[in-house]
């Protein structure tokens, strides 16, 4: 326990440093239609390289940051630079290919969120039907209604809403009727036992059917067998991101993989 305490010190100590100097670097996974083995978009990645901690996980950093005055500032810069980064890859991939950005809480929920990002996509001239912006629940622990509102303003540009991690917390299908989302992604934890766990299948199978009422694509995370694929598969859900397609890997070698990807179509909502 002493040891952990002292590293969350050292964390917060070393943070600001960090995002003076941009030791903040990102990485990208795609997202597969597993049917046809065809990449149509990808997720983009925080990771920081500490000259003195070494990797530091985004789950050991992220909470620390969350409880500092930085927090702004860095969710404001890594979008910049996601932004930018995605910029430099456009003219190499294909232009169906989106991009997904996770969002905090704190973040999603200022007032100026809207204007932020509009201007910066508009900055770019990035499409917002590019973007998917992906949230949590702990989103959610505000007022519903607002979240909706902001939530809706947003897709009234363009901008496609995912709730990420759907099932890691207690009150997702109330969020999913409160609350028109775009995409739905399955936590890890649902699919991990999917293979060998007949409840886990169950269980996905009435999140499909839920999805199909919603019109909303759904998104299975943490996919790391073929065994996994197929049964997914199985239930109806035909995108997959994980391990089995593509490692988190620098924009540099996802532009090389996009590149050689030609989607025939987006993935159904079925």
């Amino acid at each position: 326990m002493t040891e952990e305490i002292d590293r969350e010190v050292r964390i917060k100590s070393l943070l600001e440093q960090a995002m003076r100097d941009r030791e903040f670097t990102l990485v990208f996974q795609t997202k597969v239609d597993a049917a046809s083995s065809e990449p149509f978009g990808m997720e983009a990645l925080c990771r920081w390289r500490s000259p003195v901690l070494g990797q530091v996980s985004p789950s050991d950093f992220l909470p620390i940051l969350s409880k500092t005055s930085l927090m702004d500032e860095f969710c404001e810069m890594i979008f910049h630079l996601t932004l930018d980064v995605f910029n430099s890859m456009r003219s190499s991939i294909p232009d169906r290919l989106s991009l997904s950005v996770n969002v905090s809480p704190v973040f999603f929920l200022k007032d100026t969120f809207e204007t932020f990002v509009m201007n910066a996509l508009h900055e770019r001239d990035i499409p917002p039907e590019r973007i998917i912006l992906e949230i949590t629940e702990e989103a959610m622990i505000a007022e519903l209604s607002s979240i909706n509102l902001k939530a809706g303003n947003l897709r009234s540009h363009g901008i496609r809403i995912s709730l990420d991690d759907f099932g890691s917390g207690y009150s997702s299908l109330k969020y999913l009727t409160a609350i028109h989302f775009d995409e739905i992604k399955i936590d890890k934890a649902f699919i991990d036992p999917i293979a060998v766990d007949e409840q886990a299948y169950a269980l996905l199978t009435s999140i499909m059917a839920i999805a199909k009422v919603m019109d909303c694509q759904v998104v299975a995370e943490g996919v790391e067998t073929q065994t996994q694929a197929e049964r997914i598969l199985q239930a109806g859900c035909r995108v997959h991101q994980g391990y089995l397609y593509s490692r988190p890997v620098p924009a540099e070698e996802m532009t090389s993989l996009l590149s050689e990807a030609t989607p025939r179509q987006k993935p159904g909502k079925e």
